[in-house]
């Protein structure tokens, strides 16, 4: 079952619909410098690990969970998503170090 997308589900998301477009935004003007791609693979990795204990996984950009959906379910995401040290992983990830 759909939960939603990383734009319906991630506070400061706001109108993005991709978890690339996100951490590339999240990045701003400094993107260039680092490994993107690696960051969304690592990031999703992280939050999918918080989050296989509810049966909830962030496949591509979209969260799916079982059905019927949890009334909590946002709240379980966002919990999830609060948990993973976003910064640490995109420090991994500098292609000017």
């Amino acid at each position: 079952t759909s939960y939603g997308t990383i734009n319906t589900m991630v506070p400061d998301a706001g109108t993005v619909t991709s978890l690339h477009d996100y951490v590339a935004g999240a990045l701003g003007d400094y993107a260039d410098d680092y490994d993107i791609e690696a960051i969304v693979d690592e990031y999703r990795d992280a939050i999918n690990e918080r989050l296989a204990d509810q049966g909830i996984v962030l496949a591509g950009d979209e969260f799916y969970g079982p059905y019927p959906r949890p009334e909590n379910a946002g709240e379980i995401i966002a919990d999830a998503i609060k948990d993973v040290d976003f910064w640490t992983i995109v420090e991994r990830h500098d292609k000017t170090a």
